[in-house]
């Protein structure tokens, strides 16, 4: 199942998702995204042609309890993919 928010501030500690909540102002630590995918699937950064890609590579598989979040820069060229730590 995949889910589409928008103005959400994601933590995280050690690499994983440690809280998620609604934006309410910017703070110099912020890093911004085009979008941040939460997955269970821990994957290295890369670089993809598409969106969908980016989508199937940090599918989630169902073998880990952790969630990890990843930075996607968008470009014309394609997705930059960032593991958040």
């Amino acid at each position: 199942m995949q889910r589409v928010t928008t103005f959400q501030v994601v933590e995280t500690k050690n690499g994983c998702v440690s809280d998620i909540s609604n934006f309410e102002c910017e703070k110099h630590s912020m890093q911004w995204y085009d979008a941040i995918v939460l997955s269970s699937n821990k994957s290295k950064g890369c670089f993809l042609e598409t969106f969908v890609q980016v989508l199937e590579y940090l599918a989630c598989t169902g073998e880990n309890n952790s969630l990890y979040a990843y930075g996607i820069i968008c470009e014309p060229d394609g997705c930059t993919v960032t593991q958040l730590l």
